[in-house]
């Protein structure tokens, strides 16, 4: 979900009146839209929510500042400390659109990740579950057909092709991949870092990975093989 350029309640109207803090609050907008930009500069997002809890402390009622926070720790996948940013705000029944719609994602996102009673989670603890690391490792058995311990670029290509992708990766596309995913990134993609790639898919969409799942002729609610079949490159 993007971020609202502009959130309006009866509450954001009230806060305009406070020009220093409205200042504040759009300079942790950008600092949140900066970090979504680039992933991997921690700092920024460090110090927009630095700067929404400095809000808060002088405006206890903004809830643009909870929102935001709530946002935060949805571009980092914490949802479950999303959701608490949600609850104080749904304890002041206010009117705000852009929270609810997405507190819905994110409890979609949820309803996918976590299970049922019947059905293993795909995360627990904010890790992979044990079923979610033991069905990844019957794939990538399949996959790394020369026992290697590590998937090449043929490999990895022939499993995005059988699971519905439409364009083989190149080899620069493939070292970053590696890079991102694996602490050794020399020899291709390892086990770790294929169940590191797809746990970040998880978190992002579940249902593409029951997907998968199903392709490789699994359950993909009880996460247990029926019967493994090798992928092939169409």
């Amino acid at each position: 979900m993007a971020l609202p350029r502009h959130i309006k309640t009866e509450q954001h109207k009230e806060n305009t009146e406070n020009v220093n803090v409205q200042n504040m609050l759009n300079t942790a907008r950008t600092g949140i839209l900066n970090f979504q930009r680039n992933p991997s500069d921690m700092e920024v997002l460090s110090k927009a929510t630095d700067i929404l809890i400095e809000c808060l402390e002088i405006e206890p009622t903004s809830f643009e500042s909870v929102y935001l926070l709530a946002y935060s720790c949805y571009v980092l996948n914490d949802f479950s400390t999303c959701m608490k940013f949600f609850d104080l705000l749904d304890e002041t029944e206010t009117n705000f659109p852009a929270a609810d719609e997405l507190k819905h994602e994110v409890l979609q996102l949820l309803e996918g990740v976590q299970g049922t009673i019947e059905y293993p989670p795909l995360i627990l603890e904010n890790e992979l579950s044990q079923e979610a690391e033991h069905i990844l490792t019957e794939i990538f058995k399949v996959l790394d057909t020369e026992n290697k311990g590590y998937l090449g670029i043929d490999e990895f290509n022939r499993h995005i092709l059988f699971t519905g992708g439409s364009h083989k990766v190149d080899a620069e596309q493939f070292n970053q991949i590696t890079r991102n995913y694996n602490e050794n990134a020399q020899l291709g993609l390892s086990l770790q870092g294929f169940m590191n790639l797809y746990y970040e898919q998880i978190l992002h969409d579940p249902s593409e990975f029951r997907k998968d799942l199903e392709l490789y002729n699994m359950d993909p609610y009880l996460l247990k093989p029926k019967s493994i079949k090798a992928a092939q490159c169409a």
